[in-house]
């Protein structure tokens, strides 16, 4: 018998395997980095906001979620069929507070980073003269002013109690 075809067959396999290995290096980045539909910000932002609504006070944070890169959380696209106004919907970055890459532009937060990151978002409802309060009580950022966080609802006004629906990022 001619041992060398054996050895032959056996090398073969072995770079095969190397060769479906390096394949599969290739691939699984790319897979990973592929979104579900629905696993996007803005819609698990909306869907959050119609489930806390009517539950004032009430805090849920989501499984992780992408922020793509180049987009943007903004109240009045998140307003949709929840109910609410644009005006009723703050943002705030959260947990990402000092990260640059995220910017406040008017009452949207825009994505600028290089890639996409990954947040949990954390929403809750409430009158808007017990938010400031509800925040706090729940240890979340209730700084509105400034570059963290944007809100056209009158949460300072304590005789004004119209609904509003807050958004934190959180780290995931």
């Amino acid at each position: 018998m001619n041992s060398t075809g054996q050895a032959y067959s056996v090398f073969k396999l072995l770079i095969a395997a190397i060769v479906a290995l390096a394949i599969l290096a290739i691939l699984i980045p790319i897979i990973t980095n592929i979104v579900i539909p629905g696993n996007d910000i803005q819609t698990v932002s909306k869907q959050m906001i119609q489930e806390m609504s009517p539950m004032p006070g009430a805090l849920k944070t989501s499984d992780p979620v992408i922020f793509k890169t180049g987009s943007n959380l903004a109240p009045s696209a998140l307003a949709g069929s929840s109910g609410l106004a644009g005006d009723q919907i703050c943002v705030h970055k959260g947990d990402f507070e000092d990260n640059d890459a995220l910017s406040i532009q008017g009452s949207t937060i825009m994505n600028n980073s290089i890639s996409d990151i990954q947040v949990k978002v954390s929403v809750t409802c409430n009158a808007s003269n017990q938010m400031i309060d509800s925040l706090e009580e729940m240890g979340l950022a209730s700084d509105f002013d400034g570059d963290a966080g944007e809100c056209s609802c009158p949460l300072d006004n304590s005789n004004a109690s119209q609904k509003c629906c807050v958004v934190i990022l959180k780290y995931a």
